[in-house]
């Protein structure tokens, strides 16, 4: 899905993403119908406290 990636902020090549980028994408992939991983996954995490 070339393009169609939501915007994150630049990182150097071979680092692993912030937490705070991995809860924006999850939050951004529950919005996509028939997600269910992603959805599962926020669940998980919102319920958890």
């Amino acid at each position: 899905m070339a393009g169609n990636e939501p915007p994150v902020a630049p990182r150097p090549r071979g680092t692993h993403p912030t937490v705070r980028e991995i809860h924006k994408n999850a939050w951004l992939k529950r919005q996509i119908p028939g997600d269910k991983k992603g959805t599962r996954f926020l669940k998980r995490v919102r319920n958890s406290g």
